[in-house]
């Protein structure tokens, strides 16, 4: 009996084991590194997701997935020998319909890595709503000038209520503010405005006073 014990043991652990380990990842095949990116991503694998990309990224927010289908990844422009740039279409749905800086619905991000000969691998580098972000900004502030958008996700939406207006209420005589207007920038209700790259603020980072966004502003 002890011995039959001991085998269901040693079964439970083996599968408990290949359904938690990734697939192997062939390291040196940029994206190979990028779809085991989004594949851990998928099964909601931070650990994962943090082992593929650069050290900047250690601070990754977990948000969890209900699920996530990769569209397309096709090169892009701006490809060295030790970078490598993709821009990803992928679709990803979440429980309640949105995480903590994104909702439902499809996303059409780049995504570039950086050989990294110390690790020996392609790593995620930066990634972000690229073009399609700068274009949204463009029509948000009605310019021919497209910005780069370096940081995170707007903490507010970008189609809001404004244009205060008051009144004091007869007998309390408080005064109500209230918006006479809704703005809309951008089509449907997005949850946030995407930078162009993904720069996150950890807590130890503000409490030391330093700011990721501005260092990769001006480069190494």
């Amino acid at each position: 009996m002890s011995l039959l014990l001991l085998c269901g043991s040693l079964l439970t652990y083996a599968a408990c084991q290949s359904t938690h380990n990734s697939p192997a990842v062939d390291r040196r095949d940029p994206e190979a590194v990028l779809r085991a990116y989004f594949n851990a991503w998928s099964n909601n694998d931070t650990a994962t997701q943090k082992s593929l990309m650069t050290e900047k990224y250690s601070n990754l927010a977990y948000e969890p997935v209900d699920s996530l289908r990769v569209l397309t990844i096709v090169p892009a422009d701006g490809a060295s020998p030790t970078k490598r740039v993709y821009a990803v279409s992928f679709e990803v749905t979440f429980k309640g319909g949105r995480s903590i800086s994104m909702e439902n619905g499809r996303y059409n991000w780049t995504y570039t890595l950086n050989w990294d000969a110390t690790r020996n691998s392609w790593l995620i580098s930066n990634y972000g709503a690229g073009e399609e972000g700068r274009l949204k900004l463009r029509r948000i502030f009605y310019s021919s000038f497209i910005p780069h958008i370096i940081g995170e996700a707007t903490g507010g939406k970008p189609n809001a209520f404004g244009e205060v207006g008051t009144f004091r209420l007869p007998n309390s005589q408080l005064t109500v503010t209230y918006s006479k207007k809704f703005f809309t920038t951008m089509p449907g209700d997005p949850l946030s405005l995407f930078p162009e790259w993904f720069v996150e603020l950890s807590s130890s980072d503000y409490l030391n006073g330093r700011d990721r966004a501005m260092e990769a502003i001006l480069g190494p």
